[in-house]
């Protein structure tokens, strides 16, 4: 993944600070786990839908270029 930490490393780092954490802390460190989780799936998705953007793009380059020629 590049530079950026999985949810793995992450819930490792979690749990290595954990008990000095009180409650609502812990409750706090779990929701934002959720949310790295779900924003990396979302991060993923919207690289895709680029990709794909980008070869249609080029599709539709190289279509005019042709039609001009």
């Amino acid at each position: 993944m590049d530079n950026q930490l999985t949810t793995e490393s992450w819930l490792a780092r979690i749990k290595s600070v954990e008990a000095g954490l009180t409650e609502e802390s812990k409750a706090l460190m779990e929701d934002l786990l959720v949310e790295i989780e779900q924003l990396q799936k979302q991060n993923t998705q919207l690289r895709k839908s680029l990709a794909q953007a980008r070869q249609k793009s080029k599709m539709a380059t190289k279509l005019k270029e042709a039609l001009y020629e």
